[in-house]
């Protein structure tokens, strides 16, 4: 009996010392942002626009979409929280959104907040929008069809990741490689198309600065020169195909995970020479009927292919240079095989006269069952 007792009086004295106090907050009186717009106001402060699920019975599936007008990011939360009844809270923010516009500037300090408050995650999308944020949301917000808004972009864009139409950049990648030394950061781009959101390519950085973009084949191609595709849908309309006879003018493909080789030499003039060589495979999906069984056109085909892919990639550098971005980590590859070169250069003006060539090659693995 005597044990019994010590062990509920030592039981009721850790309850009584272990237990505190935090800071209570109820479910329904919280507002969790889900998506983050910013863009730049007329008089050149921000506008941040929050949207965030409504939680309660009677208002089931409905999203609140609240912008004001502030001077700094943080400011915005402040803002908003003196306009709603939810104490807004960003700790489940999914993706951020930046007007292509305002990331010319930089945006980097407009990431601040999510480095230095942990109850933000660094695992949202970083996007750069076509246009304006706030309007993206909002129309949106209207589409009948749709899953809500967040959701829909998200959903977006993680298909979109998956069949290597757009980079995975999320608020860390974005930091890490605007900061490493010889990389530079890609991000996601959509617009508003009517009743869609459309993916459209992805945004270029010189460090933090949005300086170019590409459209939705291009960043398949630059994914691969990355070493980052896993398989993607691509469509062939080489010249040679238009001139064939029938209704179909061009090769459809899905195109899987590449296999890249870099090869890095300089000049007497201490100009950078690279080589990339990259090897696709591919399954022919959709083109005109022929003898696709037959190995020599095959051969043909896999010629053709190759010499469109290493057309397109090397247009694809030319883009990249001229945008000072270097997302392949050309120059973190040339920092950690000669360094001594390194020290002595300033990569951001010699990357892009540096000669960097493309050779693509394609290997057709299957043509489909029917003979």
């Amino acid at each position: 009996m005597k044990k019994l007792l010590k062990t509920t009086t030592l039981i009721l004295t850790c309850l009584l010392i272990l237990t505190g106090c935090w800071d209570q907050r109820v479910f329904e009186q919280v507002g969790f942002t889900l998506s983050y717009g910013i863009e730049q106001s007329l008089n050149n402060k921000l506008i941040i626009t929050s949207a965030y699920p409504v939680i309660g019975g009677a208002e089931k599936g409905r999203v609140d979409i609240i912008s004001t007008e502030t001077s700094m990011t943080r400011g915005g939360r402040t803002n908003i929280r003196m306009m709603t009844p939810k104490l807004i809270e960003g700790g489940k923010v999914q993706q951020v959104l930046i007007s292509d516009s305002l990331a010319k500037n930089g945006i980097h300090d407009l990431l601040e907040i999510f480095q230095r408050d942990v109850t933000l995650p660094a695992i949202a999308f970083v996007v750069i929008v076509e246009g304006s944020p706030g309007e993206l949301l909002r129309k949106a917000n209207e589409f009948k069809t749709k899953p809500r808004v967040s959701f829909y972009i998200y959903q977006l864009l993680e298909n979109n990741v998956k069949l290597s139409n757009i980079p995975n950049t999320k608020v860390f990648d974005f930091d890490i490689n605007a900061f490493a030394p010889g990389l530079d950061p890609i991000v996601p781009m959509i617009k508003l198309q009517g009743e869609q959101i459309k993916v459209t390519g992805c945004a270029l950085f010189s460090k933090d600065k949005m300086t170019g973009k590409l459209e939705n084949k291009q960043s398949n191609l630059l994914l691969g020169l990355m070493d980052q595709l896993k398989h993607t849908d691509f469509i062939f309309s080489d010249p040679k195909f238009a001139d064939r006879d029938g209704d179909k003018q061009g090769v459809a493909v899905t195109m899987f995970k590449s296999k890249r080789k870099i090869k890095i030499d300089f000049d007497e003039e201490g100009k950078p020479i690279v080589t990339i060589n990259i090897k696709y495979k591919c399954n022919i999906d959709e083109f005109e009927w022929d003898d696709t069984m037959d190995p020599k056109v095959q051969k043909d085909l896999e010629k053709t292919f190759g010499a469109d892919l290493t057309s397109m990639s090397n247009d694809v550098i030319k883009k990249l240079q001229d945008a000072k971005c270097d997302p392949i980590g050309i120059g973190d590859m040339i920092r950690a095989r000669y360094y001594d070169y390194w020290k002595s250069i300033d990569w951001e003006e010699m990357y892009p006269l540096a000669e960097i060539k493309v050779k693509a090659e394609v290997e057709i693995g299957n043509v489909g069952i029917i003979k």
